[in-house]
């Protein structure tokens, strides 16, 4: 697995969007250990500081977990329930867009109907 900084955006929030994306794709799997703070940070040539911090907003979320003088695991388990912080998101960008919630709704109806025949 590997992480490539983009120098877009702070490299922390690089490192949390490469970790949640391979752990939500089940890339890496539930208690697989992650690599210590140095060992990324001198893998990526930055300060561990910039690991510590990426790792601690991961905790923070329950996608990893700090086990002491053991190290960091994977404590986030994909399950194939509906994401629906994901539908959240995309119902807030149609709002946005304009369309109506009465034409929405109608468009929800006509997808479940489509899938009871």
């Amino acid at each position: 697995m590997a992480i490539y900084l983009n120098g877009k955006g702070a490299v922390y929030q690089q490192i949390v969007d490469y970790y949640k994306r391979y752990i939500s794709l089940n890339i890496i799997k539930h208690m697989e250990k992650l690599p210590s703070c140095r060992a990324l940070a001198s893998e990526l040539g930055i300060n561990p500081n910039t690991v510590e911090r990426a790792y601690s907003i991961l905790e923070k979320e329950k996608y990893i977990t700090t086990i002491p003088k053991k190290g960091v695991y994977v404590c986030y388990e994909v399950n194939n329930t509906v994401d629906e912080t994901h539908i959240l998101d995309q119902l807030h960008d149609i709002k946005k867009s304009g369309i109506s919630k009465e034409r929405v709704l109608e468009l929800i109806e006509l997808i479940y109907k489509k899938e009871e025949n």
